[in-house]
């Protein structure tokens, strides 16, 4: 796969081994697939070629960084992928929080993700309209609102502490959150490898979004 993509690209093997951090030989080795590469030589690699990890790893079809976490109507194997790479995720997620060290921080995350699925179980619910609706007692058109507000309440605190400890890194003890790498996130979860492929996917997307914003705040300003 990383040779056909190199030669679909166009560099030869010595360009790519620069632009993708490693030597020509390790390269060479990745590309045969008499040596599996780590994690961030495959962040790399789906950056410079514009392709999703998973495609790299070949768990999909779909080239771009979107089929993480999109499926195309009835593609049903899509879409056991894109729920299995969610729930890998919630697991480690879970896992990181457990040893967040602090209750201020876990107890805000809890409530955003608490407030996050009650959300989607209601309009899961709303979806089908022979679902027991009368299970909730908040009304079906405030209910979104309402969870709204307590999730931006929770994120409030979230940040805020995210904050207050990036300013004031030097000055405070260690925190025990763990560091996010993915050398240290593979023991907190068997699956960190399908976490950040999800969020690798959405950070693109989202880059491409604030790309596009800025593409369109240059048009009118210039307009």
């Amino acid at each position: 796969m990383l040779s056909l993509l190199r030669q679909e690209k166009g560099v030869s093997q010595r360009v790519a081994a620069e632009a993708l951090q490693v030597s020509q030989a390790l390269l060479s080795h990745y590309e045969k697939g008499s040596r599996e590469p780590g994690y961030a030589f495959l962040l790399r690699a789906a950056d410079y070629y514009g392709v999703s990890t998973d495609y790299l790893l070949g768990r999909t079809p779909q080239r771009g960084a979107a089929s993480a976490f999109g499926a195309s109507e009835g593609d049903s194997e899509a879409v056991s992928r894109q729920m299995e790479i969610l729930q890998e995720t919630y697991t480690l997620l879970c896992s990181l929080l457990s040893h967040a060290g602090t209750s201020r921080f876990t107890d805000a995350a809890a409530q955003y993700m608490a407030f996050s699925v009650y959300k989607l179980i209601r309009y899961a619910f709303l979806a089908n309209a022979q679902s027991a609706q009368e299970l909730f007692s908040a009304s079906s058109a405030s209910f979104s609102e309402l969870s709204d507000a307590q999730i931006k309440r929770a994120e409030a605190v979230l940040r805020e502490y995210a904050e207050t400890a990036h300013a004031r890194r030097r000055e405070l003890p260690p925190s025990p959150m763990p560091v996010i790498r993915y050398e240290t996130l593979v023991h907190y979860a068997p699956h960190a490898e399908s976490a950040l492929t999800l969020l690798h996917a959405i950070d693109e997307a989202l880059r491409g979004d604030g790309a596009a914003e800025n593409g369109a705040k240059k048009i009118e300003k210039n307009s």
